[in-house]
């Protein structure tokens, strides 16, 4: 689990899942076999029922990733026997800290010994390596993930929540060209970001979040900011922007469109750079 930051509808999730968050060991057997999702990695793992004799799951213990200051708050207000049991304590969970700026291989991040780790090293997902960036978040410090395949060179940019503050004063801007410093455009398959308010919204209402305008500025300093072609790519149209963290609001559009419409005809009205926009509906498989 790789955590951006630590407000509660990002981390309310390992809550409601933590009572059945396991795989009984009699699924490796299932017929006909499971060969994707966390089966699949399961099985390029090369793991036999006859390795967890002494358990009853298969995962035995889950990684919860993040910047330490996320990580901090989470095993002091969350899993603190007070909000919800002390589960890293039980052995359900563990935590690793992530140090801003430094790039981790996979392989590394996964409670498994190098000789089993070298059979998929080359194989994804355990051919990624994530590069953590702080972002700002109104008053709170935020995520972006710059994950880039060792094999590949192909990179994907998530973000967690960022934007306009209302309440500090922080560079978010200079944070996220941060980011885009570390990009090779050519390599860029999609970017994972949050437009949670439309154009009207007033940067005072925005504690840390981006509208349509900001985000194509933001795309805009994408091709001046990272590391160019040669020629230079002038475009954006081989990069998917996968858009996030809409709000519903209370009041109605004057047009009675959804604030998901109006949010999605603001960034094709702004989008200069020919950059693919998608607003996945809940649930929906996203092929990168």
């Amino acid at each position: 689990v790789i955590l951006g930051h630590s407000h509660l509808e990002h981390v309310g999730g390992l809550i409601l899942v933590s009572p059945e968050d396991y795989l009984a060991k009699n699924w490796i057997d299932v017929q006909p076999p499971i060969n994707n999702g966390i089966m699949g990695l399961i099985r390029k793992l090369g793991f036999k029922p006859t390795d967890f004799a002494s358990s009853s799951s298969i995962l035995q213990k889950k990684t919860i990733l993040g910047l330490s200051s996320t990580i901090n708050s989470i095993s002091t207000n969350l899993f603190n026997n007070q909000v919800w049991p002390n589960l890293p304590s039980f052995g359900r969970y563990q935590y690793y800290s992530l140090a801003s700026g430094i790039e981790y291989p996979f392989t590394e991040l996964v409670p498994y010994n190098a000789t089993i780790m070298a059979q998929v090293a080359n194989d994804y997902p355990f051919s990624l390596k994530v590069k953590p960036f702080e972002l700002c978040h109104d008053n709170l410090i935020s995520t972006a993930f710059l994950f880039t395949d060792s094999v590949t060179g192909e990179q994907i940019a998530f973000f967690s929540d960022t934007g306009v503050p209302s309440s500090v004063q922080c560079d978010w801007e200079g944070k996220i060209y941060s980011v885009w410093k570390q990009i090779k455009i050519d390599k860029l398959k999609a970017i994972y970001i949050e437009t949670s308010f439309p154009n009207n919204t007033p940067d005072s209402a925005m504690f840390g979040h981006l509208r349509p305008r900001d985000v194509m500025k933001l795309m805009d300093q994408l091709l001046v900011q990272s590391i160019q072609t040669s020629p230079p790519t002038t475009n954006l149209k081989h990069v998917k922007l996968i858009v996030e963290h809409i709000k519903p609001q209370v009041s109605e559009d004057p047009n009675g469109w959804t604030t998901q419409r109006v949010i999605y005809q603001q960034l094709k009205e702004a989008n200069t750079n020919g950059i693919r926009v998608i607003i996945p509906n809940q649930g929906d498989p996203i092929c990168i």
